[in-house]
Parts: structure tokens; sequence; C-alpha cells
């Protein structure tokens, strides 16, 4: 946050508000974090919108959004956009230790699948691996009463 001439404001705490709308200018606020203090040093601020004690930000992000902010009750403009775009947890895969779960329901067959389309090489399609003695590489589990199902397949 800066003032006119470009130089950040003093650090402290300031009134901000914080508003998400669905078009450029004008429209009603699709969201609204109500005013609230916030720390500002260098003029950098850190906030997490929708986060406690602000109402819940229940917007799905399939489309563009634009945040109006308002600085100790003056809205700043133009207002910022806000694009969706594709979630990552990792770009280059995931970190060790990390858990990877999902539930499997009617209509689906796995809650963790791997397709490999190699026609040559030593290649996997779902792999695990354990460098402990009494560890498992890979573990399966069936506790279906009926029907054909398998402990690792």
């Amino acid at each position: 946050m800066t003032d006119p001439g470009g130089i950040p404001v003093a650090d402290g705490n300031y009134t901000m508000r914080f508003r998400i709308y669905n078009v450029l200018s004008g429209g009603t606020a699709l969201w609204d974090s109500g005013a609230r203090t916030v720390a500002l040093s260098g003029g950098v601020f850190n906030v997490l919108l929708g986060e406690s004690p602000q109402p819940a930000l229940v917007l799905d992000f399939n489309a563009d959004y634009w945040l109006l902010v308002t600085f100790n009750g003056v809205d700043q403009s133009p207002r910022q956009r806000l694009a969706s775009v594709g979630y990552a947890y990792m770009a280059s895969g995931l970190g060790a230790g990390t858990e990877v779960s999902g539930a499997v329901t009617s209509g689906t067959y796995a809650a963790l699948k791997g397709t490999n389309t190699a026609t040559a090489g030593e290649t996997s399609g779902v792999r695990g691996e354990s460098g402990s003695p009494s560890g498992t590489g890979v573990h399966g589990e069936a506790g279906a009463v009926s029907g054909a199902t398998y402990r690792l397949y």
C-alpha cells in the first residue's frame, strides 16, 4: 500500500475492507470481508480472504472476479482482477510424506489410479517402495461383504 506518490504508507494498523465482484466496475459485491484492522509493514500486508472472523468465501473461482480494497475508508481503484487458474499441490510432484487419499463412491472404481501407456522399458502405472524390512511398498485391503473383491490386484 502506497501513498499517491508511490511511497509505502507508515508501518502500523489500518482499517481495510475487501469485496469481490464479478464485474470490473459497478455491480453488487458477491463477498464482503467487512471492515477489519490490518497490520502493514513497509506497505506490505497479508490477509487470507474468507478466514475467520470474516464471512466464509464460498465462490467457485471458475470465473473471473475483481477485488476492491478499501483502505482507511477510501476505495482503491481500479479493482484488481482475480483470474481462475489450475491448482497444483506441487508442480513437480508430491513432497515426501504427502498422503494422497480419496473416497470411492458409486460410479467410480479407484481412489488412486496410475496409467502407464509406455510400450517398452521398465515402467509402472503405480509403484510403491519401502526401505524398511518390515514395511510394505504397496498395500491394499478389501472390506466388501459380497461380490468380487481383491486386496491387491
